[in-house]
């Protein structure tokens, strides 16, 4: 060989080592962010889709790099795209194309399933991942906590009669939240407010009746009482109010039930598959801690779905560890499932003056209402439906929300705003794709359950969080929350993945034992 000819197979050789450096970085930093859409998950939509859309973009470069495409078949193909494709169908012929074409980026985040298949290729990194999101959300778990014991505001519990306030609107059960943009924790605070105004100013008070927000105006002397002086004045008695519905990071408190929903069923799957008693104790702990959070939230739907998901779980679990251990944690847990949910029902009825099921909750008059108005316009485009968001510049003409009279939203309905939406091929799309992620993690738990408990506690979480969302899907819109999806394709990763890995190691013993016996022979 010539020496040219040396050079040159050795400036290749360095050509492709470089390229090859280059991939293994980006691969490093796309796990590094695939990390951080786990971290972020229970806070922050923006941190969860930044780190997924960042950890993609470096796996793909990486992978155009090393000419490696690793792409696992998993059975969820035809229903995932089948529903993109009538949602895009839905969109071009929408009677608002350009707003329901933006509208198919949230739901293009599946391929976040696709990417933590991708990436999650060994049982450390499943692990890891799923501690980090179970560990990430204790942090607005203790938020919640914290924001319970502190209050936020004041509610008036006695107006005395020299009260100038029982005479301007208010009334006693309110609370008050604010006084001119600043937070109130004591009437102390309103009195220096009121008492820095200028003698003409009007005082601007925003206060909570319920769950509905108000803003009300006064002068100093409305506010003020001549009969005595200070925060006395106001002729009210006060407490801290904790009986708002928390939200951790979120905007909403029903975005926060769903994702405590999904991420209590997989500390309650890890719970049930591990035998050690001083880890039971410490997962039980952290699983009614996110448990009370949910019941704060005072959100019927993901309270009643986590009920499903650990009666799920406890179900398929069966007999797969040992029968004295098992038997015992199945009835405490699924007796604290129970607890749970008679304390969320109780938490409801204080926090929100309603019952489980309670025909004069004005929440399930407006859904009843706007659902009959759903199933009027499935009838009138029942395949591609109406496009996504077309209704919030068509109601008036179609008579949505009661002509008017109601607050208009969405249809509070995954099942029935998929077809509004996008018709009814999407809509069976979709239940075809949550029928084979559940009977898929059921088929392969019930025959064969990872040996490793942790992974078999992932496994089992996520089919049992599957099922939550998928009950509480009926009442609410979940499958359109962002927030919620995130984790909940984060969480059917996982599972899949550690599936696969089950499914390797079954197929190399299997080729081990016969071997084995091919030798003996």
């Amino acid at each position: 060989m010539s020496s040219d000819t040396k050079a040159d197979l050795t400036e290749i050789g360095t050509y492709e080592s470089f390229f090859a450096k280059v991939a293994r970085l980006c691969q490093y930093v796309s796990t590094v962010f695939l990390f951080l859409y786990a971290l972020a998950a229970p806070h922050s939509i923006a941190g969860s889709q930044g780190g997924f859309l960042i950890s993609a973009f470096f796996f793909l470069l990486a992978s155009l790099l090393d000419k490696s495409w690793l792409v696992r078949r998993t059975g969820l193909e035809i229903p995932f795209f089948g529903l993109f494709l009538f949602a895009t169908l839905s969109s071009a012929f929408s009677y608002e194309p350009q707003l329901s074409v933006k509208g198919l980026r949230n739901l293009a985040f599946f391929s976040a399933f696709y990417l933590v298949m991708a990436k999650a290729t060994d049982r450390v990194t499943i692990r890891w991942l799923a501690l980090t999101l179970m560990l990430s959300c204790l942090v607005n778990v203790g938020l919640s906590f914290y924001q319970k014991a502190l209050g936020q505001g004041l509610k008036i519990e006695v107006m005395h009669p020299h009260s100038h306030l029982d005479r301007s609107g208010l009334l006693a059960g309110d609370v008050l939240l604010k006084a001119n943009g600043e937070n109130l924790d004591s009437l102390e605070e309103l009195y220096n407010i009121v008492e820095k105004s200028p003698q003409n100013a009007r005082i601007r008070l925003e206060i909570r009746r319920g769950e509905l927000l108000l803003t009300f105006e006064f002068t100093k002397k409305r506010l003020l009482s001549k009969r005595s002086s200070g925060a006395e004045s106001f002729g009210l008695e006060v407490t801290p109010a904790r009986d708002f519905r928390a939200k951790g990071f979120y905007s909403h408190y029903a975005t926060y039930a769903e994702v405590l929903q999904l991420i209590a069923s997989l500390y309650f799957g890890i719970l049930l598959t591990c035998s050690n008693r001083k880890l039971q104790l410490i997962l039980g702990i952290l699983a009614i801690s996110v448990t009370t959070a949910l019941i704060f939230t005072a959100t019927r739907a993901p309270l009643f779905g986590l009920v499903c998901s650990v009666l799920v779980q406890i179900l398929i679990l069966g007999k797969q560890t040992k029968p004295s251990i098992l038997k015992s944690k199945k009835f405490a847990i699924a007796a604290l499932a129970f607890i749970a949910m008679i304390i969320g029902i109780y938490a409801v009825a204080v926090w929100r003056g309603v019952g489980i099921v309670d025909p004069n909750d004005g929440s399930l008059s407006w859904r009843l209402q706007v659902w009959k108005e759903g199933l009027t316009l499935i009838a009138r485009d029942p395949i591609l439906g109406i496009g996504r968001g077309s209704e919030k510049l068509h109601w008036k003409e179609w008579g949505l929300y009661n002509d008017g009279k109601l607050p208009p939203g969405h249809f509070h309905s995954t099942p029935l705003q998929v077809a509004v939406w996008w018709g009814l091929p999407a809509l069976g799309f979709l239940v075809l794709l949550m029928y084979k992620i559940i009977s898929t993690l059921i088929k392969n738990l019930t025959k064969h359950p990872p040996k490793d408990w942790i992974c078999h506690g992932i496994v089992l979480g996520s089919l049992g969080g599957v099922c939550g969302f998928c009950t509480s899907s009926f009442v609410h819109f979940n499958f359109g929350d962002g927030e919620v999806i995130m984790v909940l394709w984060l969480l059917v990763g996982l599972a899949f993945s550690t599936l696969y890995l089950e499914e390797q190691t079954l197929r190399s013993s299997n080729v081990t034992e016969q071997v084995l016996t091919f030798s003996r022979i």
